[in-house]
């Protein structure tokens, strides 16, 4: 094939029974007669871009001479990494593109422009299982007056992929829902605990403050201490009869304030460590959590 292929993006997850590293030894191996060959380029195990060398060293590709030599090297992609990573590769080197099982659109498109270069000298090919290959042309036959044995075209790929797109659509309409409904309910609830100008009338306070605040707590009205005989959660949830009217909550509200706050919380990180997340596991805060704080 010329030119010959010098990158897989396997999108299609074709290659299931070799890690990374082990694909990237292979292919080294079978391509010891071409010296202008020296590295192939893999992702490790810690998600980074690594090169492995004729010598059977591997480092990481930012800080190996191959960074600036691509031209010398391999790439292999494995499923998960053919989004997100931007490599500058030569204007003739040519992907092998494999195609599997439920590969919608997006998915594809994305794994052929990790060659920026694409339709600019760079180009790719699409590597079909006999399963795939099945489909794609009972799906041409079905739309256009081509015949079985006509060969496979880029535009056959496409339709097969838009397809499945679809198929991938009409599957997630039940998730879609319940998410839906799952937020209908979270929202009522939330609305639930506001009073009408807006302000929240449920006050999330640690042990050490409700411990502070004991006497006024045993004063209020709408804040309720344990009395003795009554049951307490490991979370300081103060389980109540079901006739017992002095609380809206039936359950202890903690499990769903931390899935609110850790989903609301800037890209999902954990809220362990934040004040919150302290309060929500039951651990005291101190004025030491605070010093340095405005």
């Amino acid at each position: 094939m010329d030119p010959e292929i010098r990158v897989i993006l396997d999108v299609g997850a074709q290659i299931i029974d070799l890690s990374n590293k082990d694909v990237a030894k292979a292919w080294l191996n079978l391509v010891q007669a071409k010296q202008d060959i020296q590295a192939v380029v893999f992702c490790d195990d810690e998600d980074e871009l690594s090169v492995l060398d004729r010598q059977g060293h591997i480092e990481r590709l930012q800080t190996s001479p191959f960074a600036k030599h691509l031209d010398a090297c391999l790439v292999f992609l494995d499923e998960a990494h053919t989004r997100g990573i931007d490599l500058r590769l030569p204007q003739s080197y040519r992907a092998a593109v494999t195609l599997g099982a439920n590969l919608v659109k997006d998915r594809l498109v994305q794994a052929c422009m990790r060659m920026r270069k694409l339709g600019h000298g760079q180009s790719v090919v699409f590597y079909v299982p006999e399963e795939i290959e099945t489909k794609v042309r009972a799906l041409r036959t079905a739309n256009s007056d081509s015949t079985v044995d006509d060969p496979i075209n880029v535009l056959d790929v496409l339709a097969w992929s838009i397809s499945e797109t679809w198929i991938d659509i009409r599957r997630s309409f039940p998730i879609w829902a319940t998410q839906g409904n799952t937020f209908a309910r979270q929202n009522d609830y939330w609305e639930s605990m506001c009073q009408p100008d807006g302000k929240i009338v449920m006050v999330v306070i640690s042990p050490y403050e409700a411990n502070e605040l004991r006497s006024e707590i045993a004063k209020s009205k709408r804040v309720k201490a344990a009395e003795e005989g009554q049951e307490v959660a490991p979370d300081g949830f103060i389980r109540r009869e079901k006739d017992d009217q002095t609380c809206d909550f039936a359950a202890s509200p903690v499990k769903f304030l931390k899935a609110i706050i850790g989903r609301i919380r800037f890209n999902c990180e954990g809220i362990e460590k934040t004040h919150l997340g302290k309060i929500l596991e039951g651990a005291l805060l101190t004025e030491d959590d605070f010093r340095g704080e405005l």
